[in-house]
């Protein structure tokens, strides 16, 4: 997943999102984890499939 925060930044889960798109593993994060970013509204949260 790709996480974006807005200028000002966001904390969640133990990470700072800014505007600099962070990447993070499936495997990384628990299911509370992934709930917490995808439904946080000032997050812009985008799924892609692993490179092969």
């Amino acid at each position: 997943m790709i996480v974006k925060g807005p200028a000002k930044g966001r904390w969640r889960i133990g990470r700072h999102f800014t505007t600099e798109p962070t990447s993070i593993q499936a495997h990384e994060l628990t299911e509370a984890q992934w709930l917490a970013l995808s439904g946080d509204p000032e997050l812009l949260v985008s799924v892609v499939d692993p490179p092969d």
